[in-house]
């Protein structure tokens, strides 16, 4: 099987392989902090569009890694990604949303443990299913990160710096287009 790249649009260009497999990396656009009023955060973000005139996308893989700097402390969590289910600009924990700290799905995330211990770290976040809704019927504006309900109700405020690189991560997703002909990206 060999590989190879096309351009789809002018200065975008994807790696085909025979059976039309892409495989793009999308970047982080966007991202805000809400704060609740105990100490912790949430953290929402966006990523570029994905998305297809005519057609049906199937995703095949995504990705996100996210690199976590830090000291080691003696600390460990549960982290969350949800997509966001309410449209946001200039956010905060009570304003804007039906619940306090933000409008999410709350049965669809993709998880990832930490461990604060060891200082320093990458986590990966598989997204198939959530870039599949992103990609949906279903109204989807961003994505948030946030801790698993059993660790506390958002990020403690203390560790929010150790997720500064988050600004310029990318998804890594591998999908392929079903029908259709324009493609925007």
């Amino acid at each position: 099987m060999r590989w190879r790249s096309v351009a789809l649009l002018a200065g975008l260009t994807a790696t085909v392989s025979p059976g039309w497999a892409l495989e793009r990396s999308l970047s982080i656009v966007e991202t805000s902090v809400i704060e609740s009023p105990e100490g912790e955060a949430r953290i929402l973000f966006r990523f570029e569009d994905l998305t297809a005139e005519e057609g049906t996308a199937i995703v095949r893989s995504a990705e996100l890694a996210l690199a976590i700097s830090g000291q080691a402390v003696a600390r460990e969590y549960e982290l969350r990604i949800h997509p966001v289910t309410r449209a946001w600009s200039s956010p905060d924990w009570e304003g804007g949303w039906e619940r306090a700290g933000g409008d999410f799905e709350d049965d669809l995330y993709s998880r990832a443990r930490v461990d604060l211990t060891r200082g320093g770290q990458t986590v990966r976040f598989d997204l198939l299913s959530v870039m599949n809704r992103a990609l949906g019927d279903e109204f989807m504006d961003g994505l948030i990160l946030t801790v698993a309900p059993f660790d506390g109700v958002g990020i403690p405020e203390e560790d929010l710096p150790r997720f500064a690189a988050l600004a310029s991560a990318a998804i890594r997703v591998q999908y392929r287009w079903i029908g259709g002909r324009d493609v925007r990206l």
